[in-house]
C-alpha cells in the first residue's frame, strides 16, 4: 500500500478535504482512515517551527510592511532580511531529504509533499523586488541575502533560480522611477 499526503505543512484545508490518497484503494476501511487521521493535526493557526513557509512568509512581510510609504522604517526591513539569510542559508546548503519512506524492505510506502526552497527564495525576492526598489539600503541587505545564499546553495537548480533573481532586481532597481537608477553592485555572489 502506498500513502499519499495530499496537502503540506501550513496548507489551508476545509472539512472533508482528502488529506491522503491511498493506493490501492480497496484497502481502505475505517481502521485505516481512523489511523490516517490520528497522524495529521488541524489546528486553526500555522506554527512556524512546523512550517518553514510560514516562517518565511512572516518575516517577508515584516521587512515589506517596513519599507511602506507609512512605516519607512527600512532597518526593520534590513534586519527581517537578516534572520531569513540566516534561516535559508542554512536551508540552501542542505540534501534536501526524499518526499518518500520506504518500509523496512525498501518498499516505498509513503509519499508526503516538501516544501522546495525556490518557492521561498522567490517569495522573498519577488517582494524585495516589488516593494523595496526605492530603498537603496534594503535593496542591497536583499543582494547580501543572494552574497550568502549563493556560494551555500548545493542544488544546481536553486543556484540557476538565483541567478534569474539577481537579473530581475537589478532590472527593478534601474527603473524604479523612485530608485537611484544605475546599476546594483555585483559583488561576485558566488553564482559567475
Amino acid at each position: 500500500m502506498l500513502l499519499v499526503l495530499e496537502p503540506h505543512p501550513g496548507d489551508y484545508v476545509l472539512e472533508g478535504t482528502a488529506l491522503f490518497l491511498v493506493h490501492p484503494h480497496q484497502r481502505v476501511d475505517t481502521a485505516l482512515s481512523a489511523a490516517l487521521r490520528a497522524t495529521v493535526r488541524v489546528s486553526d493557526a500555522r506554527p512556524p517551527y512546523q512550517d518553514i513557509s510560514f516562517a518565511v512568509q512572516q518575516l517577508t512581510e515584516m521587512a515589506v510592511r517596513a519599507v511602506s510609504p507609512g512605516t519607512n522604517d527600512p532597518y526593520t526591513a534590513i534586519n527581517a532580511l537578516d534572520d531569513l539569510t540566516a534561516g535559508l542559508t542554512r536551508l540552501v546548503s542542505r540534501d534536501l531529504p526524499s518526499p518518500d519512506r520506504a518500509d523496512h524492505t525498501g518498499t516505498r510506502r509513503v509519499h508526503a509533499p516538501r516544501t522546495d526552497p525556490c518557492d521561498l527564495i522567490t517569495e522573498v525576492l519577488d517582494a524585495m523586488r516589488w516593494y523595496a526598489p526605492a530603498n537603496p539600503g534594503v535593496m542591497h541587505a536583499t543582494l547580501g541575502l543572494l552574497d550568502h545564499l549563493a556560494p551555500a546553495a548545493t542544488s544546481p537548480k536553486v543556484r540557476a533560480h538565483l541567478i534569474a533573481h539577481l537579473d530581475l532586481l537589478q532590472e527593478a532597481f534601474i527603473s524604479h522611477p523612485r530608485g537611484l537608477g544605475g546599476d546594483l553592485p555585483r559583488r561576485g555572489y558566488g553564482l559567475f
